[in-house]
């Protein structure tokens, strides 16, 4: 089981003083970031952390017989944070103006902002600099590339029609998120200040400064794997046995969460109703081997064939 650590969550909850209910939109608009322990960041935007390459070697011996010693491998990993901003501002006149107070407003905004955020983070993960966001940080693509291990080939070959179904590990030693210490998402103080319109005129606003830095931790070159070239063709669709190769990758312990999208879960509950023995149309997949299915919508349908 991952580590029981810091979640987006808490941090939302705290910053924004939001009740269960209004978490659980947020959960809904990021549903893989709030699974996602995170690590408190090493120095602000530069995060430093151990990664696992090798394990120690062990063995037997006779008596009065020594061995050698063997040690763990690490490599330093220096990671650059990258800046998500969801700062917002709101009309004073509109804000005292409703017929619910000037506070309620501000917050629901607030909500809007934290969740639309919540997913362009989620998002970041899966797509990477290259089909994300240039300014953000490196996503699972880039780490898999560097490490080059954990891509398993799922058969399509369809140009831009793929998508890719991740499992990993989680917890401080595997994939966890960053951010720095004590950041509460970056939330500032709510102020007076004045805007300009689209005509150049001044108006007051109730403006919000929100941003925090934010990046991934992968701990070691087996905690994540990407089971990638999955689409609509028979060769490409997704199936049990497919995922069973995938976990199949991770050398010690299976991981605890299996990440995907739509299309791909309903590719992998046809590929049940059509094996089971009586044909009935299977349920929605929530699990494989006891591994539990992930939905997110950060993973698309036009990703390029990877090699």
């Amino acid at each position: 089981m991952p580590d029981q650590m810091l979640t987006v969550a808490d941090h939302v909850a705290d910053a924004l003083d939001l009740s269960p209910a209004e978490v659980s939109d947020v959960v809904e608009s990021a549903s893989f970031l709030m699974r996602l322990p995170f690590t408190e960041s090493s120095n602000g935007s530069v995060h430093k952390y151990a990664k696992k390459t090798g394990a120690p070697t062990v063995g037997f011996r006779l008596e009065n017989e020594g061995r050698e010693f063997g040690k763990s491998a690490y490599e330093t990993v220096l990671l650059q944070l990258a800046i998500l901003d969801y700062s917002w501002a709101v009309d004073v006149a509109v804000a005292k103006g409703s017929p619910k107070g000037e506070e309620t407003v501000i917050a629901r905004e607030g909500l809007d902002h934290i969740m639309a955020a919540m997913f362009v983070m989620e998002r970041q993960f899966f797509q990477g600099k290259a089909n994300g966001d240039a300014q953000g940080f490196d996503g699972f693509p880039e780490a898999l590339n560097a490490i080059g291990k954990m891509v398993i080939n799922g058969g399509g070959t369809t140009a831009n029609e793929c998508t890719s179904v991740y499992l990993m590990k989680l917890g401080e030693n595997d994939v966890s998120g960053v951010m720095p210490t004590g950041d509460d998402m970056g939330l500032g103080e709510r102020i007076v200040q004045n805007f300009k319109d689209d005509s150049g005129k001044n108006l007051p606003k109730y403006y919000t400064p929100a941003s925090t830095w934010a990046g991934i931790q992968i701990g070691g070159k087996y905690s994540v794997a990407r089971l990638a070239n999955i689409d609509s063709t028979p060769a490409g669709s997704l199936t049990d046995d497919k995922i069973i190769d995938a976990i199949e990758a991770f050398p010690m312990g299976q991981p605890d969460l299996i990440v995907m999208n739509r299309t791909a879960r309903k590719q992998l509950r046809s590929s049940r109703t059509a094996t089971n023995a009586t044909g009935a149309p299977a349920p929605i997949p929530a699990n494989v081997e006891g591994i539990p299915i992930l939905k997110t919508e950060a993973l698309t349908d036009n990703e390029a064939v990877v090699a």
